[in-house]
């Protein structure tokens, strides 16, 4: 108890991350309400973007820059292209899924700091490291080891619903980019795949707040 109590003291972060990965969020229902609150979260963004079309003309007739039309339809192709192309065959081609596996695997995000926090992947070294292995080693081994796979479900599961935000807002930027510069057309579709293919940083910096915002 001693040789615990004195552990624990120079690591309360992990033992809080176990804590934190087996008992609050361990839950099959805790799984299913991040994806429901994911899910409703990108319902209601798709909802506020369709609105915003309806009030963009009002916004341009005094020379401010609003949400174009056909960026919601833009919205939901480039989020459904993600999911598409987890089915498709290719090994350059991953697709939502694809990226939500990786992330499961490594419990890194594409988008930065995931629910699988630093302390708890280095939990078990250190642990090991201060109590010289033992029975007691091993249990604390193994509850990191599934607090880490239940923290790294849930980091899928946000990894699947922030590709899908972000692949969905690069081609509704894309899109409002166009539109800007008067285009029609066949020159329009063209600057609209150009831009989806090519991104400029502030495309990507944006599309990439726009999915963590999105994410529960």
């Amino acid at each position: 108890a001693q040789t615990l109590s004195s552990t624990a003291s120079k690591y309360p972060q992990a033992l809080w991350n176990i804590y934190y990965g087996l008992n609050l969020l361990s839950s099959p229902l805790t799984q299913f309400r991040n994806v429901i609150g994911n899910g409703t979260a990108l319902g209601l963004a798709i909802g506020a973007r369709a609105g915003g079309e309806l009030v963009g003309p009002v916004f341009r007739a005094f020379g401010k820059e609003s949400v174009a039309p056909g960026e919601t339809y833009e919205l939901v192709r480039g989020m459904y292209e993600m999911v598409a192309d987890s089915f498709r065959g290719g090994k350059d081609v991953k697709g939502a899924f694809g990226y939500a596996k990786d992330a499961y695997k490594t419990g890194e995000s594409m988008f930065g700091v995931g629910k699988e926090s630093e302390a708890l992947r280095t939990v078990n070294s250190a642990f090991e490291h201060e109590m010289g292995g033992g029975p007691l080693a091993s249990v604390v081994q193994a509850m990191s080891s599934l607090a880490s796979k239940n923290l790294r479900f849930m980091g899928g599961t946000d990894e699947f619903f922030k590709v899908l935000s972000f692949h969905g807002e690069l081609r509704a930027l894309a899109r409002r980019s166009a539109s800007s510069k008067g285009m029609t057309g066949k020159k329009f579709a063209d600057e609209v795949d150009r831009l989806v293919a090519d991104p400029t940083q502030e495309m990507l910096s944006l599309s990439t707040a726009y999915a963590k915002e999105n994410t529960f």
